[in-house]
This record gives structure tokens, C-alpha cells and sequence, in this order.
């Protein structure tokens, strides 16, 4: 899934060490939601359109803020 957002995102696959870095992030998003369930479910529900159910919430969480890491990056925004 990270190669996949990288690839959409910025045309390329993830460097090593930025592959390793968003692996911790992973992590550390999912330990926070196992501890929270509720944060997760808090998350999903914001958008138009209602979240893809054959994916535990927390999942999709975890990969909505990976997304939003990776939109954030330098790389990516316009800098006029």
C-alpha cells in the first residue's frame, strides 16, 4: 500500500530509508488506534463519502494518514 500511494502520488516508489521511516509511522499509527478504536472510527467518518467497509477501520485509518504524510511531503506540494 505504500508503494502504491508513493506510485500515485509522486510517480516513484519510496527510497529505503523513506520506506523505513513510514513503516515506523505505520506502526506507531497502529498502536495508537489498537489503545483508541474510537480515534479510528473518528477519523473514517470525515469526507464525502462513506468509508470501504471490506477494510477494518482501523486500516483505513492507518492508511488515510499515510496518504496524508506523504501529500504533505515537500516533493510534492507547489512551492512558487
Amino acid at each position: 500500500r505504500i508503494e502504491s500511494i508513493f506510485q500515485q502520488c509522486l510517480s516513484r516508489k519510496p527510497t529505503p530509508l523513506e520506506l523505513k521511516a513510514i513503516e515506523r509511522a505505520v506502526e506507531q499509527f497502529r498502536s495508537r488506534f489498537k489503545e483508541n478504536p474510537a480515534d479510528a472510527k473518528r477519523l473514517i467518518v470525515v469526507g464525502e463519502k462513506p468509508f470501504d467497509a471490506s477494510l477494518p477501520p482501523e486500516e483505513l485509518a492507518i492508511f488515510t494518514l499515510v496518504a496524508n504524510l506523504v501529500l504533505n511531503l515537500d516533493e510534492l506540494v507547489n512551492r512558487n
